[in-house]
């Protein structure tokens, strides 16, 4: 890990801290540059914002979760493997729950913060998807992230309530959602083709009833020219 990386990530876990032992709102960019133990023109030259503190510790735990994907795992079913890339997310956030805890209490009140937090939340629920080995090109990709953003917002919920070590109430309501969003795409599979189908039938009976290239062409009109029974050319 470089010196930035380093001092980034000191200031994520510092903040992280910080919030756990006062709240998000009570804490400013001065008190977590201090219990960095860095100044806070080397805080700015990494961060202009709370805000992007947050966006920062989401990509630090993206990056545990990625890092510790093994070979073995792509043996598992789409599903499955999803299943455990998440469990295994909310196993990297346990160290920081209290933290996370009072986040999430003080982002209820802060429409502005959520706001700002739902580009990050869709650009981490794409790579989990990409490390289960799910589709997320095109629409349908689309709408996978979208439908697993609003799945982990679920079990997020979950998560932050349940204090059992196994994490059992967070695994039963992931599998729930997890099944519920492989029915919903089904669905969605379904209607396509129906879809692409009917468009299909319609651009073929619009191509057997549009005019041929020739006949679209305006006739020439038929000119009695005067000079061709004579021999008689213009030039001439």
């Amino acid at each position: 890990m470089t010196e930035p990386s380093q001092t980034r990530n000191a200031i994520v876990e510092a903040a992280m801290r910080m919030a756990a032992r006062q709240g998000w709102r009570d804490t400013d960019l001065v008190e977590i540059a201090i219990e960095a133990g860095v100044g806070l023109d080397v805080l700015r030259r990494h961060f202009q914002s709370k805000t992007q503190i947050l966006a920062a510790f989401t990509r630090m735990i993206d990056d545990a979760v990625l890092g510790s994907l093994r070979a073995e795992d792509r043996a598992m079913n789409s599903r499955d493997r999803l299943f455990d890339v998440i469990m295994t997310r909310f196993e990297k956030m346990q160290p920081y729950k209290s933290g996370i805890e009072r986040i999430a209490a003080d982002q209820r009140f802060s429409l502005s913060t959520a706001v700002a937090q739902f580009g990050p939340a869709l650009a981490s629920q794409y790579w989990m998807l990409a490390a289960a080995g799910a589709s997320t090109e095109g629409a349908r990709g689309a709408l996978t992230v979208k439908g697993m953003t609003a799945l982990y917002a679920r079990v997020f919920n979950v998560w932050i309530a349940d204090f059992d070590p196994g994490m059992a109430r967070t695994m039963a309501e992931l599998d729930r959602g997890l099944r519920r969003g492989e029915d919903f795409m089904r669905r969605v599979d379904r209607i396509s083709k129906v879809g692409d189908g009917i468009v299909n039938a319609m651009r073929g009976a619009r191509r057997r009833h549009s005019p041929t290239a020739s006949a679209s062409e305006p006739a020439q009109p038929v000119v009695n020219d005067p000079t061709a029974a004579s021999g008689f050319s213009p030039a001439s």
